[in-house]
């Protein structure tokens, strides 16, 4: 899938402090070339990607939102077949949660606590 701006970016964190660093950074970034939706659960975000019509470009998402687990997230929006780059955070280091997100069909993992620096280096390798 070629992607085109204005990209449409989804951000799942259940931490303001994260939200608004990845708001700013994104804005940053990229300039006026992204539009950015903020959800602090996974159903909300899911129903945005469900609705008719809706293009979503990247999600970044983080793999644990009060007592759920992202991981199952990532899997179903795989399984919506829609192009879709996903991004999974962590503060969970292992190699076991990174190769789930993986094989739940994650392109990237970037461990919290974010580096400006790192995620920039993510992000450029996503053009």
């Amino acid at each position: 899938m070629i992607f085109s701006p204005p990209y449409q970016i989804i951000i799942v964190d259940d931490d303001q402090d994260t939200r608004q660093l990845l708001k700013h950074w994104i804005q940053d970034a990229c300039k006026n070339k992204v539009v950015l939706h903020f959800y602090t659960n996974f159903d909300d975000a899911k129903a945005h990607v469900k609705k008719e019509g809706a293009q979503v470009h990247i999600v970044i998402v983080d793999l644990h939102i009060g007592t759920e687990h992202g991981e199952d997230f990532i899997a179903e929006l795989n399984h919506m077949d829609k192009g879709m780059k996903i991004i999974a955070t962590s503060v969970d280091m292992s190699l076991t949660a990174a190769i789930e997100c993986f094989n739940n069909g994650a392109s990237y993992f970037i461990d919290k606590p974010l580096e400006q620096k790192k995620c920039h280096r993510d992000s450029e390798s996503l053009h």
